[in-house]
């Protein structure tokens, strides 16, 4: 990989993002979020993740308590598929979210994802999928500080914690009042 230059600094975020992540992900490429349900069913397939890495330094503030999270599979109009690994991926046990703990080799499958900043955002990113990333107030620099969009994934979009305690509700709040858009 060549260093970087201040010539090559100069190009700036958006002009690096289509050499980066050729294929899939090219800017001003915007795939619409397809219905791709399971068999039988017309309704939107959509992968969760809640919880990253529990040794990560950060986990404690990126992670979101599944009890949190499903409520946002309480809306109707989605079918919901856990791409949560261990030790968290028994979590969503007893709810109608379908685990795919051991049997995951394909997040393609799904049409949409939703997750904390974890490596599922990374690679849904990456293969262009439409993907929504809830992160903590102060996000890993990827994410930078004020944006609703990935200046690296043209199919993802943010949503920041608010500060404060009541920080993922309120979040979680903004993501079910969009979603019954997506799921329509």
């Amino acid at each position: 990989m060549a260093p970087v230059t201040p010539r090559l600094a100069k190009r700036g975020i958006q002009q690096q993002r289509s050499r980066v992540y050729a294929g899939r992900n090219q800017p001003g490429r915007r795939t619409r979020l397809s219905h791709a349900a399971q068999p039988g069913s017309d309704r939107l397939r959509v992968g969760l993740a809640w919880a990253g890495n529990p040794h990560h330094k950060n986990d404690a503030n990126r992670s979101i308590a599944w009890e949190q999270f499903a409520t946002l599979t309480e809306l109707d109009g989605g079918d919901f598929f856990s791409l949560q690994v261990r030790p968290r991926a028994t979590d969503c046990g007893g709810s109608e979210v379908v685990s795919l703990e051991g049997q995951l080799n394909d997040v393609a499958a799904t049409a949409a994802v939703m997750t904390v900043d974890t490596a599922v955002a990374h690679l849904a990113g990456a293969l262009g999928k439409p993907t929504w990333v809830l992160i903590t107030a102060m996000p890993d620099w990827r994410w930078q500080l004020s944006r609703t969009d990935s200046p690296w994934y043209s199919q993802v979009k943010l949503y920041r914690q608010d500060a404060g305690k009541a920080g993922w509700p309120k979040t979680l709040d903004r993501v079910k009042q969009d979603l019954p858009k997506r799921l329509a």
